[in-house]
């Protein structure tokens, strides 16, 4: 089976990142766009359009919809300007960023500049920072700036703004009001941007985002079908579970040994849906499912032996290292979905939870895949988790029994 795996990984990976490439040219020309001026000016945006990739795409996924997903990917903020305010994680996503390239020593000629890493990164990271991702998606990852000389304050105020001066000092500007961070608190300062725009050297501009920005991203939703069972896996009998799978032989609670271990005795749950329930699907994301290139549904893969074809599947491949016991049992198949929340794929804050941003849209339950796990060949499919495990009309639990960890 590990072969099997290794060869689809290997072509779906392959295809995330040709999707990645083909993205970042749509960045690329959109920003050049933007230092014209001509946002709304259709005939130019047209005219001028040389991609490979047809017109059309470009105008849906980054002219019409901004596609949350995309933009996030090539404008994640730095490292210094976590923790932000609770508003800024859950109200905002990604869209432009600007630097001063004369303060990086990149040519100050340059209108946009391409670096591989983000800029203000972190060397070490400490509590609340859970991790650095090393995922595989990120290899070769770009990030995309606009020289700061385009920046116009008035321009982007109606935006929450991180800022960034050269004697390195933090800045928010949201809804008209100016904070500072201070041992890592926002405090508001009086004063105006205006008395220190030329110390600028960086901004990100953040924009409103509603529900649709997080369909658009994760664009292929997942029904599973009234008189399903699905089974949950605890210490004790209880606590009332949150999360389930779609295979009754599938300890999702913790198929890592993190608590769990060989022999130990732990309490199964099966439910029975009394209703559909249409699952916003955290495998399938604009990377992996897009008009660019033909893939098929992942859910062959999931339920069949996997195949060395393309699927439109955004999956893990878990290495049994003993340091990935946090990173996966935190991230599982939910990586693009934490790098638009936190507006950064380096890593993820111990203190918040992925959940609240969903529900804050008003998404009260989902379907991910932790992947495959090479320590004991396992495949591991759908687990359907529900916010605060609210799910009374939807889910009647019908049997609890002990089983025995068998692996």
């Amino acid at each position: 089976m590990a072969n099997k795996w290794d060869s689809y990984y290997k072509s779906t990976l392959n295809n995330i990142h040709n999707n990645i490439d083909i993205f970042k040219d749509m960045i690329i020309y959109y920003c050049k766009i933007v230092i014209n001026n001509k946002l709304d000016d259709t005939k130019y945006i047209k005219d001028n359009y040389n991609l490979n990739s047809s017109f059309s795409i470009f105008k849906k996924y980054i002219l019409k919809t901004k596609n949350l997903g995309i933009f996030t990917i090539f404008n994640n903020i730095p490292d210094v300007t976590h923790p932000l305010e609770d508003d800024l994680y859950l109200n905002y996503g990604c869209y432009l960023s600007f630097i001063d390239p004369s303060k990086f020593n990149i040519n100050p000629k340059l209108n946009i500049i391409i670096k591989d890493n983000n800029i203000f990164k972190y060397q070490n990271y400490k509590y609340p920072f859970l991790y650095q991702d090393v995922s595989p998606y990120n290899i070769n990852k770009k990030y995309i700036f606009i020289n700061i000389k385009y920046f116009n304050f008035k321009k982007y105020s109606s935006y929450a703004l991180l800022l960034i001066t050269n004697n390195n000092l933090i800045y928010s500007f949201n809804k008209n009001i100016l904070k500072q961070k201070k041992n890592n608190k926002w405090v508001i300062v009086d004063g105006k941007i205006n008395n220190f725009i030329k110390s600028i050297i960086y901004v990100s501009v953040l924009r409103s985002i509603d529900k649709n920005d997080i369909t658009n991203t994760f664009n292929s939703f997942y029904t599973i079908k009234e008189n399903t069972k699905i089974y949950s896996h605890n210490k004790s009998i209880n606590n009332k579970p949150a999360w389930f799978t779609l295979d009754s032989t599938e300890n999702l609670a913790d198929p890592y040994h993190v608590w769990y271990k060989k022999g130990d005795i732990i309490t199964r749950t099966e439910g029975l849906t009394i209703n559909k329930i249409k699952c916003l699907n955290l495998c399938v994301d604009i990377l992996s499912n897009n008009k660019i290139i033909k893939t098929n549904d992942i859910t062959d893969l999931l339920f069949n032996s996997p195949k060395n074809i393309i699927y439109n599947g955004n999956l893990n491949f878990i290495f049994n290292k003993p340091a990935n016991n946090n990173i996966f049992n935190f991230n599982k198949g939910k990586r693009l979905l934490n790098e638009i929340y936190l507006k950064t794929s380096n890593f993820t804050l111990y203190n918040t939870y992925y959940f609240d941003f969903l529900f804050n849209y008003n998404f009260h339950y989902f379907i991910n895949s932790i992947g495959y796990y090479d320590k004991i060949d396992k495949f591991y499919k759908y687990e359907l988790g529900f916010y605060n495990n609210k799910y009374d009309n939807l889910i009647k639990i019908i049997n609890t029994k002990n089983i025995k960890i068998t692996y």
